[in-house]
């Protein structure tokens, strides 16, 4: 049988599908097709495939039982893990399939000192070492990352609604502890996160085609398919490698208004296109674009413990990113000469239910609560350009060194709005009157423009068994800032007319190293992290001032910068033979002129500087082969992150400890093959992560603060890979945790409610390679 037309086949014979998505469809039935053909197609002068494109086996064609060497681009070149003195984990491919992580925020708990909550698709925010001082606001476009977020060399963060491109065909997923702003700037101040993508391959024609389907206990049913094909364009000069993803969630909450079930089921499609072409023995052109497009139905809030909320309005949101890079790679005798260049654009439409400011709103205009409701539609539409242009040297002397220069521009434009229609008529209230346009119960315009420019540079020399480092950031960061909000709920219109903050300075960086022996080192480190300030919203006096003067409130327009610094201690040790692997670390940070948000009843927030925290904790990771077909890891972080003084802007007294910061976490995996029979061998993996006991706010007095309890969860595979096939059946929270990631007080909008870890969730999957 024709195995194209076999694929080509299915693809037609499958379940319908939404019409926005029979596009995507359509690509991965043709890619599925290409890569089947591909296996009879491919140049016979082709080298066999890259086993990056395929599972590795452990258990065949080697005697080691060694642990595999993992390669890491941390520190902008290419270096042993073991040999980097920093404290850095690294997942790759195979660990995340094995744990069913689909994107970034699916990492938490399985990496030390790592902490990411989500209240739904793409609106997340990431924590690392303690540093937070509170939850993020959805609503506000200025209030910056504390840890970076990057693909490859390409900054993509943004603080509560980082973009979860899809962990397929990458490498690996590298998490960089501590202060990064040497090398990576300010919005790696507590840490960095890179997704290192995989590059075409010149000779070779590889490729594979995989799908899954899986049940949410009490929820929908999940299934995702996705495939890869890298193809040399012309041999050992050019090659293209295209990847693509459709992941759909099935959801597990009960909207019981009108008892739809599942409205937290999501759905991603994406796809990448890289193409790589060397023009010259010295010359590396790489070219790609990431597209994005993810939805969900609903936010996963969980209101009764039941897995259901009660709400009446649409609350759906829509994501789409597109990345695109081009990268230069120019060797010289000496070094490299890199120059990458992005441009990131995202748009957003972020929705959320009012039925509780309109249950309450109408009663009190003496209308019946039936009127007209509607959902606040968050619109954003951000574009940002960024160029690096850094040389680095060789690492065959004594002195090995790197210098860049770096630009960012972003334009971010934010609507925020009540579009409510009939709200005029019913109330009586125009909107006009108010400064909104019609039907506007509240409309509201950010435009954010900032430009950063910065040089940096770092050196390591080379003394007997030290290594002496030392780094250096200049910068110089612009922002202009425009607001306007008006209508009902705001009071009548206002604006803060063009609004201007800069700031410059310099991030340092110090490490000492010393080697051991050729297994195990140890370093010391201190480093400053940065993140810049900015301007705060317009705060309506009409409707917020009576408030402001009761609590003897003076809110500033804008809010100043913070800093940290990071002091660390570490060890990496691989042992017996390299069958056992051992890194750990001490940190303390010390962490000054805090960014705090502050609520108020009125439904307005503003952010000003406050006292400083001090987080202080360990990390420790192990990898271990004891014999050759088994595998085990495990890691842990202890975190004691607390207020250094009385700081009543938050509330918060001295020694409170931060909210959403466990005191522990652990993970541990497991893994054996064992053979059964010619080219066919079984596997089993287990994987346990552990998150300790949470806070919502740092003061238990606060009417806000809430406990969420320590949970873990418990996931396996099992399966069976042959010739070119893999099989294999997951479950994924087998103990059927509850565990809440997620607390959420009572606000404006909502009661008291979680955000929950997915149920267990059974399924099975089907990968093809060659």
């Amino acid at each position: 049988m024709n195995t194209q037309s076999a694929a080509s086949s299915a693809c037609r014979s499958s379940a319908p599908r939404p019409t926005r998505n029979k596009i995507a469809h359509a690509v991965f039935c043709a890619l599925s097709a290409l890569a089947f053909g591909s296996v009879h197609a491919a140049d016979s002068a082709a080298t066999e495939a890259d086993p990056q494109a395929k599972p590795t086996d452990t258990s065949a064609g080697t005697d080691s039982t060694s642990l595999e060497t993992v390669t890491v681009t941390a520190n902008k070149r290419a270096e042993s893990l073991q040999k980097v003195a920093m404290s850095i984990s690294a997942i790759d491919g195979k660990d995340m399939t094995n744990a069913g992580s689909q994107n970034f925020t699916d990492l938490i708990s399985s990496v030390p000192s790592l902490g990411i909550f989500k209240t739904g698709s793409g609106r997340s925010q990431i924590i690392m070492r303690g540093v937070n001082a509170g939850n993020s606001s959805e609503d506000d476009p200025q209030t910056q990352e504390t840890v970076g977020l990057y693909v490859d060399d390409a900054p993509v963060a943004i603080n509560g609604f980082n973009p979860e491109f899809g962990l397929f065909d990458l490498e690996r997923v590298e998490v960089l502890r501590g202060p990064q702003g040497t090398l990576y700037g300010a919005g790696a101040m507590a840490g960095a996160i890179r997704l290192v993508t995989r590059k075409p391959l010149l000779d070779t024609v590889e490729g594979s085609v995989e799908t899954s389907v899986a049940d949410i206990d009490h929820g929908g049913t999940s299934y995702d398919m996705r495939g890869v094909i890298n193809v040399p364009l012309v041999k050992d000069v050019a090659g293209l490698r295209v990847s693509m993803y459709d992941d759909r969630n099935g959801g597990f909450i009960k909207n019981t208004t009108t008892d739809e079930n599942n409205i937290n089921r999501a759905d991603a499609v994406g796809g990448r296109v890289a193409l790589r072409v060397l023009p010259t023995d010295s010359l590396t052109v790489d070219l790609s674009i990431w597209a994005h497009d993810q939805n969900d139905h609903g936010r996963g809030l969980d209101e009764t413990g039941n897995y259901t909320r009660a709400y009446q309005s649409p609350e759906n949101s829509n994501e789409d990113y597109t990345l695109s890079n081009l990268t230069l790679t120019q060797t010289l005798g000496w070094g490299s000469v890199v120059s990458s260049t992005s441009y990131f654009a995202m748009n957003m439409l972020n929705r959320w239910n009012l039925d509780k400011i309109y249950s309450s709103t109408y009663p009190a205009l003496g209308l019946s609560a039936d009127g007209p409701m509607a959902s606040l539609a968050d619109e954003t539409h951000l574009n940002d350009f960024t160029q690096e242009v850094r040389a680095v040297s060789n690492d065959d002397g004594v002195l090995k060194w790197l210098l860049g220069a770096y630009y960012h521009k972003r334009n971010r434009g934010y609507v925020n709005a009540f579009p409510d229609p009939g709200w005029d008529a019913y109330t009586g209230l125009p909107s006009a009157d108010f400064g909104a346009p019609t039907d506007y119960a509240f409309w509201g315009i950010q435009n954010v423009h900032i430009e950063e420019a910065a040089l940096f540079g770092e050196g390591t020399y080379k003394l007997g068994n030290f290594a002496l480092t030392a780094g250096l950031r200049a910068f110089d960061w612009k922002e202009r800032h425009w607001q306007y909000q008006s209508g009902f709920f705001n009071g009548g219109a206002t604006s803060n007319g063009m609004q201007h903050s800069k700031e410059n300075g310099v991030n340092p960086k110090v490490n000492v190293a010393y080697t051991v022996d050729d297994n195990n080192e140890v370093y010391a480190q201190a480093a400053k992290g940065f993140r810049y300030g900015g301007v705060n919203q317009v705060i309506p006096m009409n409707l917020c001032g009576a408030e402001l003067e009761a609590d003897g409130l003076h809110p500033s327009t804008d809010y100043g910068s913070d800093d940290l610094w990071n002091y660390e201690i570490g060890n990496k040790s691989s042992l017996f033979d390299n069958h056992f692997t051992l890194n750990g670390s001490l940190y303390l940070i010390k962490w000054n002129n805090v960014q705090v948000r502050r609520g108020l009843n009125c439904g307005v927030n503003y952010v000003e500087n406050a006292a400083g925290l001090t987080s202080k904790g360990a990390e420790l990771e192990l990898a271990w082969r004891p014999i050759e077909n088994l595998k085990v890891t495990a890691g842990g972080s202890y975190t004691h992150s607390t207020i250094d003084a009385d700081t009543p802007e938050l509330p918060a007294l001295k020694g409170e400890f931060a909210p959403f910061v466990p005191k522990t976490s652990f993970n541990a995996t497991a893994e054996y093959t064992f053979p059964l029979g010619a080219d066919m061998h079984g596997f089993l993996w287990g994987g346990w992560n552990y998150v300790g006991k949470r806070v919502t706010q740092f003061d238990p007095a606060n009417p806000l603060y809430r406990v969420m309890d320590a949970y873990d969860t418990l996931n396996v595979r099992a399966g069976v890979q042959w010739s070119s096939m893999e099989a294999s059946v997951f479950v994924q929270n087998l103990n059927n945790s509850d565990g809440v990631i997620r607390q959420v007080s009572a606000t404006p909008f909502y009661p008291d409610g979680a955000y929950r870890v997915q149920p267990r969730t059974i399924g099975a999957s089907l990968r093809y390679w060659f």
